[in-house]
């Protein structure tokens, strides 16, 4: 079985489950599925990510390009945008990059688009 294009790791350790990380995820498999993304993105709860109190954590991976998205203090309300911008659309919320891991982020930075688009 071949590895799915986009990993999503979405941390459920005590800070980041504390402050929600459980509806995340929640929410984030309900909008994977309405939007026919399953088989393109495999979600997996992850204990810590070593960001404690920045959570709810998300860490988008694209294996085709190596590349890493942090998401950092995710609400539930944000998980729509994410799946909408970049998922389907394959620009990362700038907004809402980690700085941490994103120190230079903005609006104008625009990743490859997502494995499974046709060009």
């Amino acid at each position: 079985m071949s590895q799915a294009p986009i990993q999503i790791f979405a941390c459920q350790n005590r800070t980041c489950n504390r402050d929600g990380s459980a509806e995340v995820l929640s929410v984030l498999q309900s909008q994977i599925q309405a939007n026919n993304l399953i088989g393109q993105i495999n979600l997996q709860a992850t204990g810590c990510l070593g960001q404690c109190g920045n959570g709810p954590m998300l860490l988008v991976l694209q294996a085709e390009t190596r590349q890493e998205v942090w998401y950092d203090r995710v609400r539930v309300e944000e998980v729509p945008l994410v799946v909408q911008e970049h998922l389907l659309s394959g620009r990362p919320v700038a907004d809402m990059l980690y700085r941490a891991k994103h120190p230079r982020r903005s609006s104008a930075w625009t990743p490859l688009p997502p494995p499974w688009h046709t060009i």
